[in-house]
């Protein structure tokens, strides 16, 4: 599953999930074992488990305007639509704000997740490093993904019409090199960003893996 979108298509977990089954199923066909690695949690639940997902299109119009308000702001408005969701939903994390409140905006509500069921004979390994190993491994990467050349993509990609502002879907690190080619930010300032905001986004991360201790065999290794 890389490099098999065009940048500007969106990709709802939908899309994702059917796209990928059928390179998982492709792969059990084969007798082999598919290793998904990742990443961004909801993805993966959409892989491994009966989850089922709202059948909601993009709205554009919509998204422009929410992606003006700042996440103060689509949190409470969330509140005010659908508090059973903003009861449950990270409240920092804007993409899936805003895809709830586009879901609120087409049925009314986020409808309810039953328990969810494996798809699979499922197993999961969960790295768990310590704050200090994580902060230096976020680091090599950082500088390991400039040394061959990320900036040098962001600008192939800001040729294409892009600003900083329109980087979120490609990542964090997207947007603060954007800012920095912008003459936004200073490098440190970039570099201090990614890796702030990665330490974050990765603390999220765990927090979102607990839940898989109670429904799949899970292994969990310290580092």
């Amino acid at each position: 599953m890389l490099s098999v979108y065009e940048l500007n298509e969106d990709v709802s977990v939908a899309r994702y999930a059917r796209d990928t089954t059928s390179i998982l199923e492709d792969i059990l066909k084969r007798g082999k074992t598919p290793i998904i690695c990742g990443g961004t949690g909801q993805y993966i639940d959409a892989l491994i488990f009966d989850t089922q997902i709202p059948q909601v299109g993009p709205n554009k119009k919509l998204r422009d305007e929410l992606e003006k308000l700042n996440t103060e702001e689509l949190v409470a408005r969330l509140l005010a639509r659908d508090a059973d969701r903003h009861s449950f939903i990270d409240h920092h994390n804007r993409p899936r704000l805003i895809r709830a409140l586009e879901i609120v905006e087409s049925l009314g509500k986020v409808p309810k997740q039953k328990t969810p069921k494996l798809l699979y004979d499922t197993k999961i390994y969960l790295l768990n490093p310590t704050r200090e190993i994580l902060r230096e491994r976020i680091t090599k990467r950082l500088e390991k993904r400039l040394d061959i050349g990320m900036i040098d993509e962001v600008k192939n990609i800001m040729e294409k019409g892009y600003i900083s502002d329109s980087m979120k879907k490609f990542g964090l690190e997207y947007v603060a090199i954007a800012k920095y080619l912008e003459n936004k930010n200073t490098e440190t300032e970039m570099k201090q960003e990614i890796i702030t905001k990665s330490i974050q986004y990765a603390k999220r991360q765990q927090t979102w893996n607990k839940k898989y201790i109670s429904l799949v065999e899970t292994t969990e290794i310290k580092q």
